[in-house]
């Protein structure tokens, strides 16, 4: 007998095979999809969340928490901390972490209101543990800043004072999160070797600087950094909350300083006009160059990953110009 192939039907037989066999291969990628998408979800909720007030226990905490952590900065870009007061949405966003991340009643005279209305289940951790503070210099003035520091809250500025505080938030992660402690441990050891490059780097710097005397013409919040390397400076501000501006006389009196001394440059914060250093730049015929207090930073330097040590290093930088 004989058989008679239609070639149609074969034909149809293959297209069937094959498309039945893409199907399965695209279920297959949609559930690989799915798990690794599932996976990233699960891992997203594991990661310990923490809530920091200003930006450099934010960034720390990043650098040592690397991708098992999710870090939010609560003053908002571009905003100085002295006129910040947090809104009900920021305590919500507190209330929602795991870790509270602030440096003190000094720097935040607010943190310890909002402390009171958290979750038991939020640790608040005061990075500033084991610093010692430096009493602000004041003068008087007829008008008092709400936000006015009895001491200088500005710890971060001198590198040692980094260093704890990293070793701070390193302590709190290893026991928020046991398991991955040798992770934040190694994390914590790299970062401060770091560190203790800029701060090799800054002493360097000034070693062989020509002059050891700087003038700053903004709001003052440079005390532990002067400090931490022997800086002689003069300032047309005592502290970093006074709302009153410098009198033309101390204005008068810097200006003579800088021409006497011959000193090449006067600083001012990064988050702020510089109205005063520019003015008397002017007059003096000097530069004017941004020398940051690194409590935080633009909308555009945050989104770009700007870090505290890519700050200290501009810093150090301006400086190297300021003291040749």
């Amino acid at each position: 007998m004989a058989y008679v192939i239609n070639v149609s039907e074969v034909n149809m037989k293959r297209i069937i095979i094959t498309f039945s066999i893409l199907f399965l291969v695209i279920v297959l990628l949609l559930t690989i999809a799915f798990n690794i998408k599932k996976e990233e979800s699960k891992n997203s909720e594991e990661k310990v969340k923490i809530v920091a007030t200003l930006f450099p226990q934010y960034d720390f905490a990043k650098q040592i928490g690397g991708d098992l952590v999710d870090v939010s900065l609560l003053l908002p870009p571009g905003t100085d901390v002295h006129t910040y007061d947090p809104a009900p949405k920021d305590i919500v966003s507190i209330n929602k972490s795991n870790v509270f991340l602030y440096t003190g009643p000094q720097m935040e005279p607010w943190a310890a209101n909002i402390s009171q209305n958290l979750n038991n289940s939020v640790k608040i951790v005061n990075v500033a543990e084991g610093i010692e503070l430096f009493q602000e210099e004041t003068q008087e003035h007829e008008h008092e800043d709400e936000h006015h520091h009895e001491k200088d809250p500005h710890i971060w500025l001198d590198i040692n004072n980094a260093k704890i505080m990293a070793k701070n938030i390193c302590e709190i992660l290893c026991i928020m999160d046991n398991v991955n402690s040798y992770v934040y441990k190694k994390n914590a050891e790299e970062y401060i070797k770091k560190l203790n490059e800029l701060d090799n780097s800054f002493e360097q710097t000034i070693n062989n600087g020509k002059r050891n005397k700087i003038a700053f013409g903004d709001k003052f919040a440079y005390s532990y950094f002067v400090n931490r390397y022997k800086i002689d400076y003069i300032s047309a501000y005592d502290g970093c909350s006074e709302s009153a501006e410098p009198s033309i006389s101390k204005i008068i009196s810097i200006e003579k300083e800088i021409e006497k001394e011959k000193i090449p440059v006067i600083f001012y914060e990064s988050l702020s006009e510089g109205k005063i250093a520019k003015s008397i730049a002017s007059k003096t015929g000097i530069k004017a160059l941004v020398f940051s207090s690194v409590h935080n930073v633009s909308s555009g330097e945050l989104k770009n990953g700007t870090t505290y040590i890519d700050i200290m290093e501009k810093n150090r930088i301006n400086l190297e110009e300021a003291i040749n």
